[in-house]
């Protein structure tokens, strides 16, 4: 029974060690479980049918195949390029709804293998590339020898306007492919089409591949608590789960995955680029490459589609939907299928999502992210004000029983379970629960945590400005001035704070050494962050003055 009940261990220890260990939890999971890109990659059981075997064998990744892309991309053959440039200006529209949306984008169509050429946002700092470096999108070959297509054929542009064109080839066997994109000019979408004829004696059967390529961008380098940046990963969402494929993950071997799938492309943290077949042109296999360019390391995404028929003198046609865009909730559920999936708000999402919810409903009213975070942060504070006044009176009670305390120390001090046995019987004649006052700091770090993986997986505050210097509050503060303000504002916390009359050497380390270790690994975490710890510390000082005051004599 005494192995229960408290030990004895001073107070001041006991606090210290809570914050030690909230601390140390904060930076391990900030430097190992921070949101990433990873995700457990599985293989699909392929749908049953009388051509599974010739499917798999396919499917396998040769060495000849790899050599192929190795090529392609590194080698572009010289053709004469026509292209296509798109400037769709839908921004005014959506931010009639949406005060979130930042500027247009602009899509360049290639007729090398009638692919996306590059994809650039405009409204931001700087002009956002999703697509870029000459690599492409959504190239077509065959995946047979039953026609001759190659990712980087040359196409005829046979028709184009302001927001559609079209573009077409004939195979040395005879058949005739039309591929047309037609951009939305009210959101971002562009819906694909493939149109296939026979005009041959013969039925014809093969399948394509959609080929996804994208150079890897520069990484942001690992800080102290500040977990790596993983720029892009392969996504692919089969039909009961979401999986991404980041270029470390191909670092041993390439990877493969079967199954229909809802939607393959390229993620790139807030931006996401994502093919999503329709019923009668789904994919049933996904291969994740990776190859160097120039030095620079390329994800090439290959999406096989299923096999197809098309009879003598007749057609087909293939659809797809196509998203490029930013990865904000609203805008992905619009697309449909599953793609809101691809916003990682990691394990805290329970707390990130409402957060970022209300918010961008905050935003809404004073169009200011810097300013919502302050509102958010008062809302949170008026939330837990119960819990914090049960905490400062139980502390200003300990400071008061300190006398009491060293009696019973000085005492049983050849006895520390009697002595822990006493203090309890004295806490709870008094109604004091020692660890009262560790609750606030156990309930404020999961919501740090939420916040910080609200910032890194919200396209909606990337570079959103507060104002002055802090012009991106997912970004650090590049002056260092709100994690040394915060730490300012934490010490000063820290004076007022009721701290029992004992072991002053470590209540100096608390009052002086964490303020200081919290403003370091500030350094390189988000200034949204920093603004809600500095707002919240001035809420708490000014609870803390007035619980001083109003209940100085509750014990």
């Amino acid at each position: 029974m005494n192995k229960l009940q408290y030990n004895g261990l001073p107070d001041s220890k006991r606090l210290i060690l809570t914050v030690f260990l909230m601390t140390s939890l904060l930076m391990l999971y900030g430097y190992f479980f921070a949101p990433k890109t990873e995700f457990p990659i599985t293989k699909e059981i392929a749908i049953k049918n009388k051509s599974i075997k010739q499917k798999n064998k396919s499917a396998q990744l040769g060495k000849k195949k790899i050599k192929d892309y190795i090529s392609v991309v590194q080698n572009k053959k010289e053709k004469k390029i026509s292209t296509f440039v798109v400037n769709i200006k839908n921004a005014n529209k959506l931010n009639q709804n949406n005060s979130t949306i930042r500027g247009n984008y602009v899509v360049k169509v290639s007729n090398i293998g009638a692919q996306v050429e590059s994809v650039r946002f405009k409204g931001y700092k700087k002009d956002i590339e999703l697509v870029s470096g000459n690599l492409g999108f959504f190239a077509l070959e065959s995946d047979n020898s039953s026609i001759s297509l190659a990712q980087n054929d040359s196409y005829k542009i046979l028709e184009k306007d302001l927001n559609r064109i079209i573009l077409g080839i004939r195979t040395p066997e005879g058949l005739s492919i039309k591929r047309m994109y037609e951009f939305s000019t009210d959101r971002f979408y562009i819906k694909q089409t493939i149109e296939i004829e026979n005009n041959t004696s013969f039925n014809k059967e093969f399948a394509f591949n959609f080929v996804m390529k994208v150079q890897e961008k520069q990484k942001k380098t690992t800080t102290f608590l500040a977990a790596p940046i993983s720029t892009i990963s392969a996504v692919c969402r089969s039909a009961d789960k979401l999986q991404k494929i980041s270029l470390q993950d191909l670092n041993k071997e390439n990877k493969q995955i079967f199954g229909n799938m809802k939607f393959v492309g390229i993620d790139e943290r807030y931006f996401i680029s994502a093919l999503i077949p329709k019923e009668n042109s789904q994919f049933y296999d996904c291969r994740f490459i990776k190859v160097e360019k120039d030095k620079n390391k390329v994800l090439v995404l290959i999406a096989k589609q299923n096999p197809i028929t098309v009879i003598s003198n007749g057609s087909k046609t293939l659809e797809f939907g196509t998203y490029i865009g930013p990865k904000q909730i609203s805008l992905l559920k619009d697309a449909g299928f599953y793609l809101e999936e691809t916003i990682d708000f990691g394990f805290m999402a329970i707390l990130s999502r409402p957060m970022q919810w209300l918010l961008v409903q905050i935003n809404a009213f004073v169009n200011n992210f810097g300013l919502a975070i302050i509102m958010l942060t008062i809302f949170i504070k008026l939330l837990t004000y119960p819990l914090t006044k049960k905490s400062h009176i139980s502390m200003q009670g300990m400071k008061k029983l300190q006398p009491e305390i060293k009696l019973l120390q000085k005492k049983y001090s050849s006895n520390k379970s009697l002595l822990g046995q006493k203090q309890m019987e004295l806490y709870k004649k008094y109604n004091i629960n020692p660890m009262t006052g560790c609750l606030p700091m156990f309930f404020q770090m999961p919501i740090w945590i939420a916040l910080y993986q609200m910032l890194w997986g919200s396209v909606e505050l990337y570079q959103q400005p507060f104002f002055g210097w802090i012009t991106s509050l997912t970004d650090p503060d590049p002056y260092y001035i709100f994690p040394i303000f915060m730490g300012l504002s934490m010490l000063f916390q820290q004076l007022l704070q009721p701290m029992p009359e004992q072991n002053n050497s470590q209540m100096k380390f608390l009052k002086w050494g964490m303020p200081i270790f919290f403003t370091f690994i500030m350094f390189n975490l988000p200034s949204g962050l920093s603004l809600y710890i500095i707002v919240n510390n001035i809420l708490t000082i000014f609870q803390q003055m007035y619980i001083n005051k109003i209940y100085k004599d509750s014990i």
